[in-house]
This record gives C-alpha cells, sequence and structure tokens, in this order.
C-alpha cells in the first residue's frame, strides 16, 4: 500500500491567529510541501470552511484528497469539505502527531512573515499568495 504522504493531494492545514480577531489558515501539501495561505475573516467552522473551499478551487480537484486539520482549531472535522459540488471534497481528518509536525514545520516562515502579535487582518490575499511562494 503507498502511503498518503506518497502521493501528492493529502494536505496539513491549521489557523494562525492574531490581534483584533484576525486569522489567516495555512495549508502544506504533503508530498510536494507546496503552501498556500488563506485570509479567514473568523475562526468559526463556516467561516473557516469558506475559505478553505476559495483556496482549493485553485487548483485542480484531483490535487485534493485530504485534509488534515489541527484539533479545535477552525473546523469542527464533522464533515468533508464540499469544493464547488458533491464530486469535488476534501475529507478532514484529526491531526495526528507527525502530521501536526509537518505542519509546524512549514509554519516556521510564515511565522517569520507574521510574528506573535501581529494583526493578520491588515495582509491581503495577494500578499499572503506572495508570501507563499517565497
Amino acid at each position: 500500500m503507498i502511503e498518503d504522504r506518497a502521493v501528492p493531494g493529502h494536505w496539513e492545514g491549521d489557523l494562525l491567529s492574531g490581534p483584533n480577531s484576525s486569522y489567516i489558515a495555512t495549508l502544506v501539501e504533503r508530498h510536494t510541501r507546496y503552501v498556500m495561505l488563506a485570509k479567514v475573516a473568523g475562526k468559526d467552522t463556516q467561516t473557516v470552511v469558506s475559505a478553505l473551499i476559495k483556496q482549493a478551487k485553485k487548483l485542480p480537484k484531483e490535487l485534493y484528497k485530504s485534509l488534515t486539520w489541527d484539533r479545535g482549531k477552525g473546523t469542527d472535522g464533522s464533515s468533508p469539505l464540499y469544493v464547488g459540488d458533491q464530486n469535488r471534497r476534501l475529507f478532514l481528518r484529526s491531526a495526528e502527531p507527525m502530521a501536526a509536525r509537518l505542519e509546524r514545520e512549514h509554519q516556521r516562515p510564515t511565522e517569520t512573515d507574521f510574528p506573535k502579535g501581529t494583526d493578520l487582518s491588515v495582509h491581503s490575499q495577494t500578499y499572503l499568495n506572495k508570501v507563499a511562494r517565497h
């Protein structure tokens, strides 16, 4: 059996939070280490899921098979994320210790760009895309 990490399309996610209720979702693809950042207006499940769906639509559906989300931040993990229709969805899984470590390792560059205490709401999605590409 091939491990999830060997096949593109399996993502790790977390939510960065700043003062004034400001948030950025971080997504790291396990195999390629491709990073996506999404501006999020709030930390409630529906708001986070909507922001993730908007980002997911930017890449081919084959690149979205599952999303392992850090427990307790932004999503309740109770259902799949449907991206556009019932045939294009991300399955949410609870974070495993290895998955959480992968996310933290790839979150470090974003912590450099967005230090603790930074108001994350001042950054546009365009700027977040630029940061994710460096």
